[in-house]
């Protein structure tokens, strides 16, 4: 019998991330897209994190988890690509969260424009407490234009004035 194959994988990068997890996984556990794939990939943490990860597999059979070398980011993420089996990837670090919807409107966007390779919405910059991301925030480690250029940069932008929040906005190659 073979396995059903999930229509996300999502990767889980993390390192010494206790802290945010609880976020992290409650926003995963709340999606209305239930069909996906949390691959965990723990570069031997030493905070808690690995454990953590531990107790929430033993009730969710959803996470898979790894733990790889300490060798940086962009190599537990190619570990976790070759893992992956869902039909899209999507990479949510530890220390962010997401709205209930998110995975269900960025699949509904790519499912209304199949040619499209990627997809991309909005965000919101949080702080560590988990609010809204301010300037004085960042103010001892930012030059003003540094912190107005990250805070606007979380919008996409559009080259068509017409397409209201919420709508697709899809453009074919070559253009993106």
């Amino acid at each position: 019998m073979t396995e059903k194959v999930p229509r996300v994988s999502i990767l889980l990068p993390s390192l010494n991330a206790r802290r945010f997890l609880e976020p992290r996984v409650d926003s995963l556990l709340r999606q209305t897209l239930a069909d996906w794939e949390a691959i965990v990939l723990d570069s031997q943490s030493s905070d808690g994190t690995w454990e953590y990860f531990q107790s929430i597999a033993q009730g969710d059979s959803r996470f898979r988890l790894n733990q790889v070398p300490r060798n940086g980011v962009y190599a537990a993420l190619n570990r976790g690509l070759a893992l992956a089996a869902g039909e899209f990837v999507h990479i949510a670090t530890c220390d962010d969260t997401m709205a209930p919807e998110f995975m269900a409107e960025m699949i509904e966007a790519l499912d209304r424009c199949p040619k499209a390779g990627v997809a991309v919405c909005d965000c919101l910059f949080i702080n560590r407490d988990g609010d809204e991301l301010q300037p004085k925030d960042m103010i001892a480690q930012l030059a003003p234009r540094q912190i107005r250029n990250l805070l606007t940069s979380g919008t996409v932008r559009t080259s068509f004035p017409s397409i209201k929040p919420r709508h697709i906005n899809y453009r074919p190659p070559p253009h993106d």
